[in-house]
């Protein structure tokens, strides 16, 4: 469909098809939204795709169908970030894609959260960590717990937990880590029931 993929992830799933992301640049007007920033900014949105064996696309799934830029986590509502006045601004950046056990996907996101995604009405079917957490927390501290979720890689477990890889940050405040969780997506509860953090910080930046 036009989109270049991106490096981040690849899975190839049992029947021969893969998912995939990649990126694609809106063109939209900020200045109404934050003083001095472009009224012909550039904002990158990301795409997910299904290919079959042919490279067919079987499914697409595209940021700005879903989201508006206030609408998101992201800096572009605050006046003060120098961000929202560049010319291109990286909107959106996904990380990991996975097909869940029921179908649908799971979506790790750099805005600190883990989102998962109806594969076929294409809505947000909840989202976990970050500014727009849905659920409540047991056995970590709900305000820690927020910010486990800048993750790498998120993928469903056997066990049916989620396992989350959760990059340190760019200011080398906190280490790497990796986190296991049990969630009840009816309730909207995450129970932490493991985490490793190494005994020497890990800054892969």
């Amino acid at each position: 469909n036009g989109y270049v993929a991106d490096c981040h992830d690849f899975q190839l799933l049992p029947n021969g098809h893969v998912l995939l992301i990649g990126y694609y640049k809106t063109q939209m007007d900020l200045s109404k939204l934050v003083p001095g920033a472009y009224p012909n900014a550039l904002v990158a949105g990301a795409v997910i795709q299904e290919l079959d064996a042919q490279q067919n696309v079987v499914f697409q799934w595209r940021t700005w169908d879903h989201f508006t830029v206030t609408g998101y986590y992201g800096p572009y509502g605050y006046a003060t970030n120098p961000v929202a006045k560049n010319a291109v601004i990286d909107g959106f950046h996904l990380n990991s894609v996975f097909l869940d056990t029921d179908g649908n996907l799971l979506i790790s996101n750099f805005g600190m959260d883990v989102w998962k995604i109806n594969r076929q009405t294409g809505q947000i079917m909840w989202r976990l960590g970050g500014l727009a957490n849905q659920f409540s927390f047991v056995g970590v501290n709900p305000r820690l717990a927020l910010t486990q979720f800048s993750d790498h890689t998120v993928t469903r477990l056997g066990n049916g937990d989620i396992l989350v890889y959760c990059n340190s940050d760019q200011q080398a405040t906190r280490s790497s880590a990796v986190y296991e969780y049990r969630l009840d997506e009816t309730n909207k509860i995450a129970t932490l029931v493991w985490s490793y953090k190494p005994a020497t910080n890990v800054y892969p930046w």
